[in-house]
């Protein structure tokens, strides 16, 4: 640390340099270089044009430590670029240096978007709604014929008067998936643009730096439109949940020297044309026809012949606003193995599991054609399709015969380890790679340990995490769902917040969220909500209190009291709805503790409902959003609402006693899970925990964990709340039946759906068996947050407590979380009979430490060495 205090690392709206920055309060952050202390901050920012600073906002010198504000200054208008800065004073009050310029853009207000929604509807009409469609539980009831549109391509040709361009962007929406390409480069970064949303409430648009691609004189703005989740395949259902046919809306802002500016935008004088794209659907796959290729079509001077006028509609209350969530990108490239071969095709081994499509560079005889398909499994040497279900995962490339061709399939993924490639028979693979895909992970946290099983659970974790943040939390990315389910995603998010920064992510999942909230005022099941079969029973059950765990994670995590000041009346009618659905204050999980182990060691074999008393669940998990409500009314200074949950918490407490607690001190009729997850919320007294980790203790020792995905996310929590941290972080290490360690074992690089996804090499017999699934993963917060210690205890880890989880299993840990604020490092290390703890705190984060054998004790910024005996963190 150096002695000049300091910021660095500025962001807006937790990102860096954002473009189409919405909202009239942009929240301004930094971090502090320099100094323990922030006494005080000042913000200036200026209009890129302007001839002096400061001209939008001078907040002038303001007390304050946190290091971020909302911006308070002239109002931004559209299209705007803003340059700002900050300095800070410490706590001796020592002025910094500004700091290094950043800069936002805002977006495209709703008066100020001119675009009109676009698209060519031939051949749409042929689609048969009333077909029957087999999918999930049902998908072998039947043979499905899915109806696969091709994609449509559309240009418009432009010219653009003289005069120095000083800067263009290009603004995005569809409803469906784009990919924009100008004057014949592409324009669009990234994947899946403009991503999901429930486009009955909102359509998102995303910006794009086009200054170097735009010249004077003739240009041309080109895009292919695929059906992408609006109108293809989603979920449980048919095709079209939300539209029949897709539509894009662009707009095009050139600004000049001097302040002439110009809008290119999509309206009725754009042509369109089918090209080679053949289908594209998330679900089933895409295909691509390089013999239909049509060179030039997205440049100036293409000579439009047999293209048509496309199908042009006014804005009609869908106005675009910016998407406030990270982009879907390219994070890996995985080299394939080939495990087995033919004189027609080859199985691929791409190493793991992953979401993403499979890159092949191929060469072959004009019109040969070649086929993919995609799998998590292999069963007897062969792709274990089962596990898909309903969804087809297959794509589809036919050669021009032009020498070395590369096919990397576009609005569609998969999730997958194995692809067998058919076609070469008349076509040769030259090579094949895997392409991993989904949305932006920034700022990951660093994890080691001492112990193998351990770290491969870890990369396990991460995996799963990778696969499934996709614009929302799905919970697989193979089957024939994918969609943002409630308990999975919450649960998992809490795991994801330790991970990476997701702020950005929960934002927008929080948007999907409230945008399907019920007359009645519960949140719906899935977000964005879709309807599909079976749904209906989940909506207000665990499902849906995916709302307040999104925004108490926000608000912990990432302090983010503006967006919970928003959500907050939304938050109330939610819990308004479980109190008023609730008898006596009881409430029922209608899923119990999914996929949990049964009596007989194995998980459900019907559709997955678990062994957990459903009213202690749901009555358990109703205390838990009592406590999270007042945590938030107190963020936001509602006193009063605060002691209104805090007592509504008593109450839901002292019911859960009267109505599950036995005589003798034990809960009745309690699984495994649901005792541990009533220790995790302290609905029991210390007597009572006792009582019940003794019997914890005995049935993990002789059956293993049988948690489901209710109880998973907490069940450590309840281990250390017990007494039990050492025998938690011995199931970490653990790679006996059941545990993560022995799906790692068995050769898994995600986390299984099931405990016993795959025992003793035999399949569970059930079709709903992902073998890249999030329910069990949220163990992984404990990692963070047990094994390294690492806790916030102010929102955005102000105030951290450390209080790792030492253990002679594990060996050490060595763990660096990217906070709000700065790094924090844990780290400890079993030598001989000492324990050597190190830690470092970012400036502005004080620390509580509390060690085995030693008083708990506060420190500030700074590196810290400390000694402890191993016999005392027994």
């Amino acid at each position: 640390m150096t002695n000049v205090p300091g910021a660095a690392g500025l962001t807006v709206d937790f990102a860096v340099n954002p473009l189409g920055v919405e909202g009239d309060k942009p929240r301004l952050g930094w971090r502090l270089t320099g100094c323990a202390l922030q006494n005080a901050y000042r913000v200036e920012v200026s209009s890129s044009c302007a001839g002096r600073t400061g001209d939008l906002w001078d907040s002038g010198r303001v007390t304050g430590q946190q290091p971020w504000t909302l911006y308070a200054g002239q109002p931004l208008t559209s299209n705007v670029r803003c340059i700002w800065r900050v300095k800070v004073w410490d706590d001796a009050g020592r002025e910094s240096d500004w700091s290094e310029k950043a800069w936002f853009q805002t977006g495209i207000r709703a008066s100020g978007w001119h675009g009109q929604w676009v698209g060519f509807d031939e051949g749409r009409d042929q689609y048969d709604a009333s077909a029957p469609y087999y999918c999930a539980d049902d998908f072998e009831l039947g043979e499905n014929n899915p109806f696969l549109p091709p994609p449509v391509m559309v240009r418009k040709a432009f010219d653009l008067p003289e005069g120095r361009i000083r800067a263009a962007t290009l603004y995005v929406s569809a409803m469906g998936l784009t990919e924009v390409y100008l004057n014949g480069a592409r324009a669009t970064a990234g994947h899946m643009i403009p991503g999901i949303c429930d486009w009955r409430k909102r359509c998102y648009y995303r910006a794009y730096d086009a200054t170097f691609l735009i010249r004077e004189g003739e240009n041309a703005l080109g895009a292919v439109l695929a059906d992408g989740w609006y109108a293809g395949y989603i979920g449980l259902n048919p095709r079209a949940w939300w539209g029949q046919s897709p539509r894009i809306n662009l707009m095009l802002a050139v600004e000049y020297e001097g302040g002439r500016t110009r809008e290119i935008c999509t309206d009725g004088s754009w042509r369109a044309a089918f090209g080679p794209y053949l289908y594209a659907d998330i679900l089933h796959g895409s295909g691509y026809d390089a013999t239909r290729e049509i060179p030039g079509w997205a440049e100036a001077g293409f000579v439009e012949d047999g293209w048509r006028g496309v199908d042009a509609f006014a804005v009609n209350g869908h106005i675009p606003c910016a998407h406030p969530g990270p982009p879907i990108i390219e994070h890996a490239r995985f080299p394939a193995s080939v495990l087995s071969s033919d004189e027609d095709s080859c199985l691929l081994d791409f190493g793991r599991c992953f979401s993403g499509v499979a890159r092949l560079t191929l060469e072959g005889r004009r019109g040969a054609q070649v086929d993919v398909y995609h799998a998590e499994e292999l069963k007897d040497g062969r792709l274990y399709l089962r596990g898909n279900r309903s969804a087809q995962a297959h794509d589809r490339y036919i050669l021009s015969g032009s020498g070395r061709e590369v096919f990397q399939p576009e609005f569609t993924y998969h999730g997958f380890r194995y692809a067998r490639v058919v076609g070469l028979g008349s076509a040769r693979l030259i090579s094949a790679e895997g392409i991993a895909i989904s949305s932006a992970l920034p700022s990951p946290t660093r994890f080691e340990s001492g112990n193998d099983t351990v770290n491969r659970v870890h990369r396990m974790i991460l995996n799963t995490l990778q696969s499934n943040l996709f614009d929302m939390p799905t919970d697989v990315c193979a089957r024939d769902e994918r969609l943002g389910w409630g308990a999975e995603g919450h649960f998992f998010l809490h795991t994801a917040a330790l991970l990476n920064d997701n702020a950005r992510f929960m934002r927008k999942w929080m948007r999907d969220i409230a945008d399907g909230q019920l007359e009645n005022g519960s949140f719906w099941a899935i977000a964005p909500a879709v309807m599909m079969k079976d749904i209906v029973p989940f909506a207000g059950d665990l499902q849906s209190d995916m709302g307040i765990h999104v925004c108490w994670l926000l608000y912990t995590v990432y302090a983010d009291t503006e967006s919970i000041k928003a959500y907050f009346p939304a938050l109330e009618r939610h819990f308004a709805f479980l109190e008023d659905n609730s008898d006596r204050l009881i409430r029922f999980a209608i899923a119990r503790d999914w996929l949990d182990l049964g009596p007989d060691g194995r998980s459900d074999m019907d559709h997955g409902y678990g062994h957990s008393p459903a009213g202690l669940l749901g009555t358990a998990y109703f205390a838990c959003s009592a406590r999270m409500m007042a945590d938030m009314a107190g963020g936001l200074g509602l006193e009063a609402r605060k002691a209104y949950y805090a007592e509504k918490y008593a109450s839901i407490r002292t019911a859960f006693r009267t109505f599950f607690l036995k005589r003798d001190g034990l809960l009745r009729d309690a699984t495994q899970g649901s005792m541990l997850l009533a220790i995790a919320f302290d609905l029991l007294e210390a007597d009572e925990v006792a009582l019940a980790r003794e019997v914890i203790k005995k049935d993990i020792l002789s059956r293993g964990v049988t948690w489901g995905t209710a109880t998973a996310p907490v069940a450590l929590w309840g281990m250390e709340k017990a007494g039990l941290a050492r025998e938690a972080a011995a199931f970490l290490a653990r790679d006996e039946f059941p545990s993560l360690g022995y799906m790692a074992r068995s050769g898994a690089t995600a986390v299984w759906e099931r405990w016993d996804a795959l025992l003793d090499g035999q399949f569970h017999p059930h079709p709903m068996n992902a073998f890249d699934h999030i329910g069990l993963a949220t163990v992984g917060q404990w990692m963070i947050a047990g094994l390294a210690g690492i806790r916030a205890l102010k929102p955005g880890f102000e105030m951290v407590l450390l209080k790792p989880a030492i253990s002679g299993v594990v060996g050490s840990v060595d763990c660096t979380y990217q906070s709000l604020y700065g790094p924090i490092r844990s780290a400890w290390a079993v030598e001989g009979a000492r324990v050597t703890y190190r830690c470092a705190i970012a400036p502005g984060i004080r620390a509580r430490v509390e060690l085995p054998g030693m008083a708990a004790f506060e420190i500030g910024p700074g590196e810290y060495e400390y000694q402890v005996s191993l016999e005392e963190a027994k």
